[in-house]
C-alpha cells in the first residue's frame, strides 16, 4: 500500500476535538444527522481553558485555528496546541485572543506563521473569557471529562492561551466538549 499514509493525510485537512485520535471524538455521543456535534453549551466559568489530549500519526502543517460558535457570541476565544514532553504542557501555537463573532457558525483565525506538527501526543486547548459564550458541542454521556483525561485550567484573565498549562480537575466538571481545532487549509 505504497503512499497510503500520505494520501490519507491529505484528506484530513481539519483536525479537531472530534477527530480520530482526539479523546473528545472517542468519548462523545453524536447526532444521527451526519455525526456533527449535537448541542450547544458554554464552558460555564469565565476564564476557563479546556485541554483535550490527542495523537497525530502523520505530520500536519497547521495554518488556522477554528471553533464552532453556538447561539450566543460573547467575550474572547483562543485555540492553541500544547506539547507535553516533560509533564508541563508548553504552548506551540495559538490564534490569539479573538472576539467571538457570529452565531451558529464556524469562526477561524489564521496563524501568524504555519506550524508543522510531527507525529506525537499533544493537547488541543480552547480558552474562553466569558461564562455565557456558547459553542456547538457533543456530550460524553454520563462520563465526566476529568475521568477521560480531559483537563481544565482556570485563568483569571481568560484568553490568550498561557505559555504553559497547570492542568486541574475542576469542581465544574461537565460532560460537554466544544467543537474546535486547527486546519491545514485556508478555508475551514
Amino acid at each position: 500500500m505504497s503512499g497510503w499514509t500520505d494520501a490519507h493525510r491529505r484528506q484530513s485537512t481539519n483536525y479537531g476535538s472530534y477527530s480520530p485520535g482526539a479523546l473528545g471524538g472517542e468519548s462523545c455521543c453524536f447526532s444521527l444527522s451526519g455525526g456533527a456535534p449535537s448541542s450547544q453549551t458554554s464552558l460555564a466559568v469565565a476564564g476557563m481553558l479546556l485541554a483535550i489530549p490527542f495523537t497525530l500519526w502523520s505530520p500536519i502543517l497547521a495554518h488556522k485555528v477554528w471553533w464552532s460558535n453556538g447561539a450566543t457570541a460573547s467575550g474572547n476565544v483562543d485555540v492553541g496546541v500544547y506539547a507535553d514532553p516533560d509533564g508541563t504542557p508548553t504552548l506551540l501555537f495559538n490564534g490569539g485572543s479573538t472576539a467571538q463573532s457570529g452565531t451558529t457558525a464556524i469562526q477561524s483565525v489564521t496563524l501568524g506563521s504555519d506550524y508543522l506538527l510531527l507525529p506525537d501526543s499533544y493537547y488541543l486547548a480552547i480558552s474562553v473569557s466569558s461564562a455565557t459564550a456558547t459553542f456547538e458541542c457533543g456530550s460524553s454521556g454520563s462520563a465526566s471529562l476529568s475521568k477521560m483525561g480531559i483537563a481544565k485550567q482556570t485563568a483569571s484573565a481568560g484568553p490568550p492561551c498561557p505559555a504553559t498549562l497547570t492542568l486541574i480537575t475542576s469542581a465544574n466538571d461537565s460532560t460537554w466538549i466544544p467543537n474546535f481545532g486547527f486546519s491545514e487549509r485556508a478555508t475551514v
